[in-house]
């Protein structure tokens, strides 16, 4: 690797470091709300949040409860499409806790993002402090299930 490269994969996860304190706060906050915005646009979110987005975090805060997987589970468990901010590019089911399966809806992006970081060996990256030499994880022989 020439001088000044770095990993894909640290380029892709942390290329946030770079960043300094205000441009990284000024991002979160854009995405916050986006994500505000599409959550308000579905029958899902406006249980969630009610109809008008909160106009802060600390809204949010106020406003907003902590919910579980359970109280999105009836939507989920029947994979309702229709209830969602968008339509699902796909469904993936883990073991949950207690042996009980869950479905996990990823829209492409999620689902793009997650396979960009699992190779041929079915060995996923995790990044270290060192951008050269991420840490490979291997789970092959683990149970992976994506449903179309």
């Amino acid at each position: 690797m020439a001088e000044g490269d770095t990993h894909p994969v640290w380029r892709h996860c942390c290329s946030f470091l770079d960043l300094s304190l205000e441009e990284f706060v000024a991002v979160q906050e854009h995405k916050w709300r986006e994500q505000m915005d599409l959550l308000c646009r579905c029958p899902l979110g406006r249980r969630l949040v009610g109809d008008r987005p909160p106009r802060d975090l600390a809204e949010f805060s106020e406003r907003v409860p902590f919910t579980t997987y359970d109280d999105y589970e009836p939507e989920l468990s029947e994979r309702q499409e229709d209830v969602l901010p968008e339509k699902p590019h796909t469904w993936m089911r883990t073991s949950g806790i207690g042996d009980r399966e869950k479905w996990i809806p990823l829209t492409e992006a999620q689902y793009h993002v997650g396979i960009d970081g699992i190779d041929d060996r079915r060995r996923a990256y995790r990044v270290t402090p060192s951008p050269e030499e991420p840490v490979i994880l291997d789970f092959e022989g683990m149970e992976v299930a994506v449903a179309d």
